[in-house]
Formats: C-alpha cells, structure tokens, sequence
C-alpha cells in the first residue's frame, strides 16, 4: 500500500495542472473558489482561465421551494434591458475577479463572459481552453432545491473530463 501512494505522490509530482479554469459570478462561494483557483495556479505556475456565465432566466421563491421558471418579457426592450443589466453585473465580477488577482501575480490570467446556461458553458470553455482543472463554488442547496434547479457543480463534476474542485 505505501509503495501504490508513493507511486501516486511521485506521478502527481509531474503531473501539475498546466490550465485551471474557474467559475466566478462574484457569490461568495465562487469568490472562495477563485482564491483556492489562484493559490493553485501560483503554485504550480498554471495559466488561469475566469469564466463568468450569466443566464437570463429567473427563479420564484416560494416559502420551501425554488422554482425554475422562464422569463417572459412584454417587449424586446425589456428583454434587452434585462440582458444589459445582466452583462453589467458579469462585466463588474469581471473586473473584480481581476483586481483580485492582480496581486497575486500569476503569470497568465484571462477572463471571458458569456450568456447561457452556466455548467454547459463551464464545459465547453474547458474543453476549448484545455483545461486540465475546473474550480467552481458550492451554492450549498438543499437536496430538493438541486433535484429542482440542479446544481452547476454537480452537472459539472457529472460531465467534465477535466479533474473538478468543488470549494465550500
């Protein structure tokens, strides 16, 4: 047994991530996971990628339950207005996720916002960016909630075929 963990200590020693990617929507859990992301990148001198994913549809809350439902807009403007205000707030956890880690002086760092559903686009950046980790946040939903809503994390650790770190 501790020659098979010597094994695996000595593979993993030359086998460093090379590409991290991380989810970021400014919550505190993806806030956690861009910090854990970070650490990581720098200690193993990997290029990190930030994706920030916005989606335009809604949740209604009742008192036990999460809803998913589909926006319905009376207008294109409203449905615009709607999508501006919502490339704003991924614009502004953007340049936040930046500020963050120009301090931490990692040697390449990129940051990219799309519109859609937030695991599949998590996926297929790290598909297309060859990413060798993905490091997302923990909402930390109820079981219901996630049979409900489904969970980003979950969806992605399911279909990813880079490592995955989900942070608490």
């Amino acid at each position: 047994m501790e020659q098979v963990v010597r094994q695996e200590m000595e593979r993993s020693k030359n086998n460093h991530y090379r590409k991290i990617l991380v989810g970021y929507d400014g919550s505190g859990a993806s806030k956690r996971a861009l910090l854990k992301a970070a650490s990581l990148a720098k200690m193993v001198d990997a290029e990190l990628r930030i994706i920030v994913v916005y989606e335009l549809a809604r949740t209604t809350k009742s008192p036990q339950i999460l809803v998913p439902t589909r926006p319905r807009f009376d207008s294109d403007a409203e449905e615009e207005k709607l999508r501006e205000g919502a490339l704003d707030k991924s614009k502004k956890a953007v340049e936040e996720a930046k500020k963050f880690l120009s301090n931490t002086k990692i040697s390449s760092c990129v940051a990219n916002t799309r519109e859609g559903n937030p695991s599949q686009l998590i996926l297929l950046e790290s598909e297309s960016f060859g990413a060798d980790l993905i490091v997302v946040g923990s909402r930390g939903l109820s079981a219901l909630d996630r049979f409900i809503l489904g969970s980003v994390s979950t969806a992605i650790v399911n279909r990813s075929t880079a490592d995955v770190l989900v942070v608490k």
